[in-house]
């Protein structure tokens, strides 16, 4: 998926919100060519000699009641805006999140570390990509309409004042490549970086027990200061770009001014043209630098969009825009109840002939076969390594089997999709909970059976703990 495509999906996403959006914000960048044609009223009516002193306060209260109004409409835009930004990051942060859910065993394709940067920094930079398109429309009328007022007064400085346009454009076209490099680099830091952190976190007690921790010490000092680096050069040129865009177009305003100086001098030009063209300028140079930007936005953006579709199945990429149900005014409907038929209840489970071995290793679990019905109770011991954890995340499919099938009642099955609640439990040896009460991790939004929920999940975990202190003191 192109970035232009990406944008235009996006755009396609509540076009209501961002149609009032360009409105808005259109209006609060096209007041100003009115607060111009007031300066030149006024400068205009001061230099004839007039002494008419009511007649030259007008132009000062239609320009005063002018910022007014302008002050107004960016509230409200400002408002929309915000509105507008909450809906791009809750769609394109629940795509990402589902699209996670949807992989086998709701496999993470990145460490948590990297794919918390993803959901942050990826979708931030695609919200300062939309913001200058939001700007865009009002600054392209401001531009278009103090041309032709620009040109009507003196052609000649007008065209001179369109030529930056050209030379900021070639600059940020030309600097591309090396844009998305650096933007690439600085992403790759900090994902590794806050991985790094979250793996500490998650083995905490084996860096006690081996004693590592000077090791982690400096191989975190290591990957911050890679991140120093990679951001320190991304941070630098952007703003590098930034700056030259904009010391082009003063270094180009001041020469504009010095034209029109020219041309008052030689009686061609009026105080009030003057004023009309140092208010217009500014206003132009801001636009030009953020079309030539935006350049400069597109060329990064791949690096984010690219970061954001690796969360997603091979073949799912394009659903990272894909028009979901978001719920920011409203609580989401309650999640459905699920209960078995009587057909879909456990009789029998096989297992036949199933393995599983680790990428680029030769480890994992071979030919496994048995048998499991109703009412039995089926332990599987060995040492430590010895392929336990393995076997159990393979049945519930949170690993992949390579051989092997799975039946259920004597039908084969994908457990991924198939062994999940009310079907199958799971409780992992590493416990992971939510940061919520623990009544809540128990019945995982079940409010509507939430004290029968509570009262089973307790009563099953009893049953667990009890049956397995039989077991050991039948092997003791």
């Amino acid at each position: 998926m192109t970035v232009t495509r990406f944008i235009t999906r996006l755009f396609q996403f509540r076009p209501m919100l961002f149609l009032v959006n360009g409105i808005m914000w259109g209006m609060f960048h096209a007041i100003p060519l009115l607060i111009g044609l007031g300066m030149q009223w006024f400068f205009d009516r001061a230099t004839t000699q007039s002494h008419d002193y009511m007649w030259l306060a007008v132009p000062l209260i239609v320009i005063a009641l002018v910022r007014i109004l302008r002050v107004g409409v960016f509230f409200a835009a400002f408002y929309q805006w915000v509105t507008y930004i909450y809906h791009i990051q809750a769609v394109l942060r629940t795509n990402m999140l589902a699209g996670i859910m949807r992989w086998p065993g709701r496999h993470l394709p990145a460490s948590p570390g990297d794919a918390a940067s993803r959901f942050r920094d990826d979708v931030n930079e695609v919200v300062d990509y939309v913001e200058s398109w939001v700007d865009f429309w009002g600054r392209l009328a401001f531009t278009i309409v103090s041309i032709i007022i620009m040109a009507n007064i003196n052609w000649q400085i007008t065209v001179v004042a369109i030529l930056p346009l050209l030379a900021v454009t070639v600059l940020n076209n030309l600097s591309g490549n090396r844009a998305r490099r650096y933007s690439q680099q600085n992403r790759e830091a900090t994902s590794k970086i806050t991985g790094f952190i979250a793996e500490i976190f998650g083995a905490v007690q084996a860096l006690k027990l081996g004693q590592a921790e000077r090791h982690v010490h400096q191989r975190f000092v290591k990957l911050n200061e890679d991140r120093r680096q990679a951001a320190l050069k991304d941070t630098l040129f952007t703003q590098w770009m930034k700056s030259l865009n904009q010391h082009v177009l003063t270094i180009s305003t001041g020469g504009i001014l010095l034209m029109c100086a020219t041309e008052m001098q030689a009686g061609r030009f009026s105080v009030g043209d003057f004023a009309l063209f140092t208010s217009y300028l500014t206003n132009f140079a801001f636009s030009i630098s953020l079309f030539g930007y935006m350049v400069f936005q597109h060329k990064r953006l791949q690096v984010s969009l690219d970061r954001m579709r690796i969360l997603f199945q091979p073949g799912e990429e394009d659903r990272v825009v894909e028009h979901s149900q978001i719920y920011l005014d409203e609580d989401p409907p309650a999640p459905p109840v699920r209960t078995l038929n009587d057909s879909e209840r456990l009789q029998s489970l096989e297992v036949d002939q199933v393995s599983f071995t680790y990428p680029d290793s030769e480890h994992g679990i071979h030919d496994i076969q048995f048998r499991v019905n109703r009412g039995e109770f089926l332990v599987i011991t060995g040492r430590i390594g010895s392929g336990k954890s393995t076997l159990m995340r393979t049945l519930l499919g949170l690993l992949k089997k390579s051989e092997g099938t799975i039946r259920w009642n004597g039908k084969e099955i994908d457990p991924a999709s198939f062994l999940t609640p009310p079907k199958a439990a799971y409780t992992p040896q590493v416990p992971r909970l939510f940061s919520d009460p623990l009544r809540e991790n128990i019945i995982m939004g079940s409010h509507d059976r939430e004290k029968d929920a509570l009262e089973h999940a307790i009563r099953l975990a009893w049953s667990g703990i009890w049956n397995s202190l039989k077991m050991v003191l039948i092997r003791m």
